[in-house]
This record gives C-alpha cells, sequence and structure tokens, in this order.
C-alpha cells in the first residue's frame, strides 16, 4: 500500500508539473553580425564565407561520405543518408574573436531551451563540418551520446546560400520546422535540441535511463519500395543509438525530413502481441556516469500509467518468410529519472550485476571516490559498507554454486560477477579502513587477491598501525602460492608504504616493524612446501638484493637445492645470480661457490623438462615414419629454455668449471637420443647456434675444447638420425599391414592386403559389413569405391602407393629444414668447430640409404587399376560372371603388373587412369 501510494504522489506531482517548465525542446536563431570563424581545413586551407560554389566543389573534395549508426554496425548508405563531412581533427577555427560569438550563441541556447544554470552549466565542442550538396538529406534518427554528459545538439549554418534544409524537430506530438534558407546568403544562423539524453540535479538516489518498451506480433504483410534492408525495414528505420559501437555514427545531421525525436510517421499495427519487455537500456548516475545497461524492470515499477500510448520510436519489421508471416517489432524509448530509495541502491545494483548488467568498476569505484571525497559522511560510508558485504554474499554463493556444478556436471552456469570484484571490494575496505572486511575479502577469494589491491594496502598502512591491519594481510598472503606473486604482492606493499615516507601527514613510526613483518613472511613462505617455477627465480634474485648475502646462503640456498628436481627453476636461477654478480648485486665470487654446491646435485639426476602434446598426424602416417614430423607442423611448445643452458654452459667455462660443463653436455647428449625428435628444433638447434655466437662474443676461439670437441657432433649425429630419419624405401611389393580386428570380414581383408602380388580386392556385402572395412582402412592409403551392382553392392578396395609418397614428402620437408638449420648455425662456424668431421656430420644421408634390395616400382599412385572398372581394356568381358564373384575374393593382377614387370621395373600398362566411381548409398 505504501508503495502505491508514494507512486501516485508522485504521479501528482508530475501532473501539476506539466505545462510548467520553461523552455522548448528545440530552437533556432539568427546572427545578424558576426565574425568570420576563420575556418580552415587541411589539405585544402582557408575557405572563404560566403562559401561559392565552386569552392564547395573543391571543399567537398577533402570530405568523405558521411555514415551512420545501424544497430551494432556503422554504414554508409545514401539512400538512408547522403551527406558529406569531415571530423574535428581535420579542421581548425582559426579567428580567436568567434569564441565571443560562441559563447552568445550558449546564452541564447540556453535561454530558449530552459537549461538550468543557463550557459554557465554547458559547453559545445567542435564534433564535425557536415557539406549538403544538392539533394542531400538524412532520414528520421534520434542523435546520440558522444560524449559523457551531452545533453543536446548545436548546429551552426554558416553563410553559404541555398534553398531548403529544414530540420524537422519532433517531440511529444509537437512538430517544429528550423530553416535556414532566409539569412544563407550572407548571415548566419544556428539550431539546438535536445538528445534523448537529460541532464537532472545531483543526488545519490536520483539517477538518470533511457527507458525502452518492445512489443513484438504479428501484422499483416506489405511492401516497401524504399527498403534497403530487407522486409520493409529501411523504410520505418530509425538510428538504434545505444547499440552503436562504432565511432562514426554521426546522428546529429540537420537534414531535410530529419528529427531530433521519435515518432515513426508510419508503421505496421501488431495484430497479436507474442512477446514485451521493458529495460533500462542505459543507467546512469546523475552526474553522467553509466553504472549499467540492459536492465529488466516491471512496469507497475512506472510512476505514469500510460507512458507508451503512442505511435512507436522505431520499428523492425521481417515480411512472409516461407515458414511465419509477416511479424514486427515495435521500441518506445524515453528518457527518464530513476528514484530508488537508500536501502535498494546496493541490492539493486549488485543483483544486477549477477546477469552482467553492471559496470562493476564504475559501481563500486564511483562510490569509493564518493567516500574519498566526503569521508566524514556517514551515510556514504554505511552505504558502501552494505555494498560490500551485499557482494561479498553474492560472490560466496556464486562459488558454492561453481563447485557444486563442477562435482555434479563438470562445467556450471553461475552469476557474471567475476573475480576481480573482490577487487573492489578490498579498495573499498582501505578506504573504509575496515580491516574485517578486507579479510573478509581476501577469505572468499578463490584463489588470491587481485595484485593490485597491495599498493593500496601500503598507503593505507601509512595512516594506520600494521597491527590493526596484520591479520588480514597475513590471510591475503597466505593466499598466495607462487613465491614470485608473494614477493610481488609484498614489494608492491612496501615500495607504497615507502613513497608516503617523506608525506608529513603519515606516520612512518611503523614502517620498520612492517618490513620486519614482510621478511618473517618470506622467510616461511622459503621454509615451506610450494610448487617453483622459473619465474620464482627471479623473485629470488630480488630477495637476494633486498636482504643480502646472508640470506642468501640461509635461506635461499636451501631452498633451490630443495627444489633440485626442477632442472628449469635451477638453471634459470644459477643464470641470473651470475648476472647479479655481473651488475654488482652479488659480491664476486659468491656465484661460483653457488655453482659449485648446486651443480653438485643437479648434475646427476639432471634430465630436460619437455612436454609435448601429441600432434595431428596425416592421415598415412603410420609406424616408424608417423614420429617424423617437420616442425611446422609441431606446436609452438615451450621447452627448458635454449638460451639459459647455453649461457649456463658459457658461465661455467668462465668461472673455470670445466668438468661440471662437460658433465651437463654429456647429459644434453644423453637427453637427444631420448627425447620427442620435435625438440631438436626448439631447443637442440637454437642451443648449438646460442654456443657460437657466446664464444664469438667472448672472444674464444670455435675449435677450443670448450666449445668444440664431441658435444656438436653427437648432438648433430642425433639430429640427422633421429629427426630427419633414413629415406624412406620405396616398396617392392603390393603387400600392406594388416588391419588389427579378428572378425571374418577383416580376416578376409587381411588375406588381400598381405598379399604381394594383388592390387585389387572385391568384397561384396551388405552396407554395415562394408562400412566396417572401409572404417578399418582408414589412413591405409588404399582407394575404396562400391560397384553399385547386383546385391549386394561389391566394396573394391585398390592398393596404392600414396602412404609411402606422404611419409617420403615428409622426409623431404625435414631435410629442407635440417639443411636451414645448419646455416642458421653457422657453415663456416660448423666447419671450424668439427674439423674432419663435418661432411659426415651434416651429410642428411649418413644415416642409410633409402634403397631396398631389388627394383622399385614405377607405379605413381592414383593411377593403379582396379578390376571392374569402367576401362575398356580391364573391364569383365562377362559382366554376369563378374555379378557372380564369390564373396571376398581377390581379383587377378592385370597383366602390365605381372610379378616378371614388377621384378624389373618395367611399365606396360595402357596410359588412361581409372575412374573409381564411389556411391555411398546402396
Amino acid at each position: 500500500m505504501a508503495a502505491l501510494y508514494l507512486k501516485k504522489q508522485l504521479s501528482q506531482c508530475l501532473e501539476e508539473t506539466h505545462g510548467k517548465c520553461t523552455g522548448s525542446f528545440a530552437h533556432k536563431g539568427d546572427l545578424p553580425s558576426a565574425p568570420n570563424p576563420g575556418l580552415f581545413v587541411r589539405g585544402f586551407g582557408i575557405v572563404g564565407l560566403p562559401l561559392s560554389e565552386r569552392e564547395a566543389v573543391e571543399l567537398k573534395k577533402a570530405c568523405h561520405q558521411a555514415p551512420f549508426g545501424k544497430g551494432s554496425e556503422t554504414i554508409v548508405d545514401t539512400n538512408v543518408r547522403n551527406t558529406w563531412e569531415l571530423n574535428a581533427d581535420q579542421l581548425e577555427l582559426q579567428n580567436k574573436a568567434w569564441q565571443t560569438t560562441l559563447n552568445h550563441i550558449l546564452e541564447q541556447v540556453a535561454k530558449a531551451l530552459g537549461v538550468a544554470g543557463g550557459s554557465g552549466g554547458i559547453k559545445a565542442e567542435l564534433y564535425k563540418l557536415l557539406l549538403y550538396d544538392e539533394g542531400a538529406f538524412f532520414d528520421r534518427h534520434t542523435d546520440t551520446e558522444k560524449v559523457p554528459g551531452m545533453i543536446g545538439t548545436l548546429v551552426i549554418a554558416l553563410p553559404s546560400k541555398h534553398q531548403g534544409g529544414a530540420v524537422q524537430a519532433s517531440f511529444g506530438g509537437q512538430t517544429l520546422a528550423l530553416e535556414t534558407e532566409e539569412s544563407s546568403a550572407f548571415g548566419y544562423s544556428y539550431l539546438a535540441w535536445y538528445s534523448d539524453v537529460e541532464h537532472a540535479d545531483h543526488g545519490m538516489l536520483l539517477f538518470l535511463a533511457n527507458l525502452e518498451h518492445s512489443k513484438g506480433g504479428s501484422c499483416e504483410e506489405s511492401y516497401d519500395a524504399y527498403d534497403h534492408y530487407g522486409g520493409g525495414r529501411g523504410y520505418h528505420w530509425k538510428d538504434d543509438e545505444d547499440e552503436d559501437d562504432g565511432e562514426d555514427e554521426d546522428d546529429e545531421d540537420c537534414s531535410e525530413g530529419g528529427s531530433s525525436s521519435s515518432e515513426l510517421g508510419e508503421y505496421h499495427e501488431l495484430q497479436e502481441v507474442y512477446d514485451t519487455s521493458i529495460t533500462l537500456r542505459t543507467f546512469y548516475r546523475a552526474n553522467g556516469q553509466q553504472l549499467a545497461s540492459g536492465i529488466p524492470i516491471n512496469a507497475k515499477d512506472i510512476v505514469q500509467d500510460d507512458p507508451f500510448d503512442r505511435a512507436p520510436d522505431k520499428e523492425d519489421y521481417e515480411g512472409y518468410t516461407g515458414n511465419a508471416g509477416a511479424s514486427a517489432t515495435h521500441f518506445y524509448r524515453n528518457s527518464c529519472i530513476v528514484i530508488m530509495p537508500y536501502d535498494r541502491y546496493a541490492g539493486f545494483l549488485v543483483d544486477h550485476a549477477k546477469n552482467g548488467d553492471v559496470d562493476m568498476e564504475a559501481f563500486i569505484g564511483a562510490m569509493i571516490e564518493d567516500v574519498k571525497q566526503r569521508p566524514e559522511d556517514a551515510r556514504l560510508r554505511s552505504e558502501l559498507t552494505e555494498t560490500c558485504h551485499y557482494l561479498m554474499r553474492v560472490y560466496t554463493a556464486k562459488i558454492k554454486e561453481e563447485q557444486a556444478g563442477n562435482q555434479i556436471y563438470g562445467r556450471t552456469k553461475s552469476s557474471a560477477i567475476s573475480d576481480d570484484a573482490l577487487g573492489f571490494v578490498v579498495k573499498a575496505a582501505l578506504q573504509l579502513k575496515q580491516p574485517a572486511l578486507f579479510e573478509s575479502a581476501a577469505t572468499a577469494a578463490k584463489e588470491s587477491l587481485p595484485m593490485v589491491v597491495y599498493p593500496a594496502l601500503g598507503k593505507t598502512l601509512a595512516q594506520m598501525d600494521l597491527e590493526q591491519w596484520q591479520k588480514s594481510f597475513e590471510l591475503a598472503l597466505g593466499r598466495i602460492s607462487q613465491v614470485h606473486l608473494k614477493w610481488e604482492a609484498v614489494t608492491g606493499t612496501l615500495q607504497a608504504r615507502k613513497a608516503k615516507q617523506h608525506d608529513s601527514s603519515s606516520d612512518s613510526s611503523n614502517i620498520d616493524v612492517l618490513v620486519a613483518f614482510v621478511r618473517r613472511i618470506i622467510e616461511n613462505t622459503l621454509s615451506t612446501e610450494v610448487t617453483v617455477s622459473k619465474d620464482d627465480a627471479q623473485a629470488l634474485i630480488g630477495m637476494t638484493q633486498a636482504y643480502g648475502q646472508g640470506f642468501l646462503f640461509n635461506n635461499i640456498l636451501p631452498f633451490v637445492k630443495k627444489h633440485i628436481s626442477n632442472a628449469t627453476f635451477v638453471i634459470t636461477f644459477l643464470v641470473l645470480l651470475s648476472a647479479a654478480e655481473q651488475n654488482g648485486t652479488v659480491k664476486v665470487g659468491v656465484a661460483r661457490n653457488i655453482y659449485l654446491d648446486v651443480l653438485a646435485d643437479l648434475i646427476p639426476s639432471f634430465k630436460l623438462e619437455i612436454h609435448l602434446p601429441p600432434s595431428k598426424r596425416s592421415k598415412y602416417d603410420s609406424g616408424y615414419y608417423a614420429g617424423m614430423r617437420t616442425e611446422a607442423q609441431q606446436p609452438n611448445v615451450k621447452l627448458m629454455e635454449a638460451n639459459d643452458i647455453a649461457t649456463l654452459l658459457d658461465n661455467c667455462t668462465s668461472m673455470d668449471l670445466p668438468s661440471e660443463r662437460e658433465a651437463l653436455k654429456d647429459h644434453l647428449v644423453a637427453s637427444s637420443k631420448t627425447v620427442d625428435p620435435s625438440a631438436f628444433g626448439v631447443l637442440f638447434i637454437p642451443l648449438l647456434t646460442r654456443l657460437v655466437e657466446l664464444s664469438r662474443h667472448s672472444g674464444t676461439p670455435l675449435n677450443d675444447a670448450a666449445v668444440s670437441g664431441p658435444f656438436f657432433k653427437n648432438i648433430l649425429h642425433e639430429y640427422v638420425r633421429r629427426y630427419v630419419g633414413v629415406e624412406p624405401a620405396k616398396p617392392v611389393t603390393w603387400a600392406q599391414p594388416r588391419r588389427s580386428c579378428s572378425c571374418r570380414d577383416c580376416a578376409m581383408l587381411n588375406r588381400f592386403l598381405t598379399n604381394p602380388k594383388e592390387t585389387v580386392g572385391r568384397f561384396s556385402m551388405g552396407e554395415k559389413r562394408r562400412r566396417h572395412l572401409e572404417y578399418g582402412l582408414s589412413g591405409s592409403g588404399c582407394t575404396l569405391g562400391t560397384e553399385r551392382r547386383g546385391s549386394p553392392y561389391t566394396l573394391v578396395v585398390t592398393k596404392t602407393l600414396n602412404s609411402w609418397y606422404a611419409e617420403h614428402k615428409a622426409w623431404q620437408e625435414r631435410c629442407v629444414v635440417a639443411e636451414q638449420n645448419f646455416r642458421t648455425i653457422g657453415t663456416e662456424a660448423l666447419k671450424e668447430i668439427l674439423g674432419e668431421d663435418y661432411g659426415r656430420s651434416v651429410d642428411i644421408k649418413s644415416v642409410g640409404s633409402g634403397s631396398v634390395a631389388g627394383p622399385a616400382m614405377e607405379t605413381p599412385a592414383g593411377t593403379l587399376t582396379q578390376p571392374g572398372s569402367m576401362n575398356a581394356w580391364n573391364a569383365p568381358r562377362d559382366r554376369q560372371a563378374a555379378r557372380r564373384t564369390p564373396l571376398g575374393t581377390i581379383s587377378q593382377t592385370p597383366s602390365w603388373l605381372s610379378n616378371q614387370n614388377l621384378a624389373s621395373g618395367q611399365q606396360t600398362r595402357p596410359s588412361s587412369k581409372v575412374q573409381i566411381i564411389d556411391l555411398t548409398e546402396d
């Protein structure tokens, strides 16, 4: 009852103000005396005024066709908008006196439109220069907001004699004709009208919104000669301003027949309404900041009883499609004020945030900014606190929903509130100085809080004692599982806190306490069980720089040795430690001692950490050659960094650790014998290349023992043997691998496949059995056809050399890649390193010849014949006999492929090819 009473009171208030508001929705004025604005166009120069016809033609060449917004697109169509334009960055108004004229125009516009506060509350921003030549126009449309806070459009008509061009501005059933023709020869005139985003007084519970009501239903079929988008939509089309993301949606043009508002002159009457909705398309704070979009509301929440009792502002029409009759959707759009009680504000927006309708950063960020500006306002602080608690409850429910969904279904549909929302809650907790709220957010986090919250925490600690925040801070850090992220969090906090050290308003007495607290956290982290990564190595160097050599030996070194099995992490740490010594962070000689200690543990257990996902094989990949894939086919797999390994070996040389260097090389050679062949392209070849570069940089001769020796030779030998591989030998018989299935049909198929002489097999059987054989032959390289004569049909299987051709092509590609890699390392460098072993090491065919004893077949794939084909020279003479072929019989080898010809390599077949007809249904 209270809500109904309030609604009635609001309605009465609005009725009482009706007709009492000053100002019009549009205005036109003349400027009998105005200075030349000094219009300058880039690429054209100063534009003379009044504009002559000759100069207008030249100016048009500098312009571009004006687009318009349609739905989510920005398009050009002269049937809807025929206008030329220049962007603001293409022109200047160089006469400084023009600003005085503009100020005068704003005063007149503010007065005529009834703008609260007069011209002091508005300003004009240059947006476009529009050029309308003969026949130019822009259909009815509504202006969209081009900049935050825009309330309307101002058009200044420069002197240019013309006829027509009136703007028809409509609102609330009224229409005004804004004409510029009369004063166009030598005078200036201006036009102004409201856009659909209106202003209102500031207030926390007063919001602005664009209200949209849509009704969809059936209608009568009609034809529109001006429909350029299908189904009559072009004739009734009106700019869908808020859905257009295009930057060139310039709907504010003045044009003949244009409209700043709304109602369609013609539309289809709905016969039956089957879909209706009311939404707040955009939802703004009173200061113009958008908070949300697409919020559904109920009709009973609207004060007026019939706000949509008028012609629609837009219609989407679809004609008869063959499956359904004509239909249309009517859209009614109003600017509105949303009045909301304090206790509904937070819940209203957070509830809609679950559907992704609310900009959380704008929503809570705006509230935080309000509290920051008015920290003593108890109502603002209470409102922000309640909003955060409400958001926390929704987020916690989301996590539980996700967990339940993962357990039951393996997937989940939950609210659209992201984990970043907790970051806003933490920022609010810091602004409100509420450690308990901070702690709640850290506890609720699915993993850990965003890193951006820690610098903000550091600033807060400059005004408050650590003791108040220690529990919350420690809890938040405890949720961070990775060492480098925890180090980033504590350093971010400390740096922000120290930045406040020179602020006279900050209390610096607790900074030493904070430093000690952070060190204790890091010490505890290094003493616990964690999973390490390469990124953690860099954090350890940062700790060394912060806490000194004692911390390095007492805390970091034991931590590294504890994770000695993670070779990638350990090697990265050693490389970074050596670099730290070179730049003075670590004392000279410290790195060598650490190297000796760590390598003594690393070398015995050293292994390459390679995790390669399986690659897609070609349809002919099988057997040994299936693993011989080209590098181009490999995914971008991140292995142990080749540069780190090369730097480690080079450091061992510079630190005079030859035994450790050679032991590492031996492990690398051993690994090259077992790793996936694709690792050569992403690890071993870059490693050799980098070693050559480092040797030249240090001045070490390439034939020095530190570089040469068996390492390069052994790696390249394994590269050629395992990656390039043996050239696939061309088969000398037609025997092919058996299928794994042991059913009766596959047994007959295997007899055919393993027969070294026969090339064509015929299998007469029902469709399901044929499909079973076809499935078993997938990837075999055989061609399959269905002979659709008699019953049952016959599956015709023809052996080909396709599998061998595919394997041989892949081998050739690997050869090309290998030769390119040899050139990448450097031909001359390899000659110097390998010496007399160079030729054998880079000989791609040194792993063995691809030939097999006995002459190979010369029959190209795809030209092998099959009995029963349509070629006269090979067709059965007795077609009835062909249909009587027993189940699973193997046809006789064609005479041109006899054993004698097969052995001699001669080819006596006719030159024509057999056409295999494969029809898939009986």
